[in-house]
């Protein structure tokens, strides 16, 4: 009634068994110390987001908007991943051109810094591998990717019931906005 949250309790019966309520302990409201039964409450939210489905048209344009992300994206890994080559290749010349001059130079001092150089690039180098090892693939596929947030998008009520605590959580704060009202 007055809007703030609503505490968890335990209640005893006579027989010593243990029962869940939940009540509002807001000094003024005019459910003070009113209790309502656990499973009465959580049918409700139950029920409510059972509810919460989307049409057809919705899901499969949910489902649309995000091959299009996906899609953008290995766009985007296969441009860097061109550009990542095209960097190790421009590397790969300075080396050459580096040993090139190496073999010319007399001086020990020249001939040191072309070495130093050299490491550098060679440093550079597999950095670059790497970046090409690590983005060059997503890790799962699309279908693996979007699977749970798909699922949840069809039936938020099948992870409310099957969830854990935590999980419950989650769903609430996507299916609401605000804190519900009982």
């Amino acid at each position: 009634d007055c809007g703030h949250a609503l505490t968890s309790c335990w209640s005893t019966s006579k027989t010593g068994k243990k029962h869940p309520y939940y009540m509002c302990h807001h000094k003024g409201c005019a459910s003070k110390g009113k209790s309502i039964r656990r499973d009465v409450l959580e049918g409700k939210v139950e029920a409510m987001l059972a509810r919460l489905t989307p049409e057809k048209g919705m899901y499969e344009m949910i489902r649309a908007m995000f091959a299009d992300a996906w899609n953008q994206q290995q766009e985007s890994a296969k441009i860097i991943t061109k550009h990542l080559r095209g960097e190790l290749l421009k590397i790969e010349k300075q080396i050459d051109g580096l040993v090139d001059r190496i073999v010319e130079a007399t001086n020990e001092r020249v001939v040191a810094a072309y070495e130093k150089r050299i490491e550098a690039l060679e440093h550079d180098k597999l950095t670059i591998a790497e970046k090409l090892k690590t983005s060059a693939q997503p890790k799962r596929p699309f279908e693996e990717m979007f699977e749970l947030t798909l699922n949840f998008l069809v039936n938020p009520c099948n992870i409310w019931k099957k969830g854990s605590w935590k999980e419950r959580q989650t769903v609430l704060r996507l299916c609401l906005t605000d804190r519900m009202i009982y």
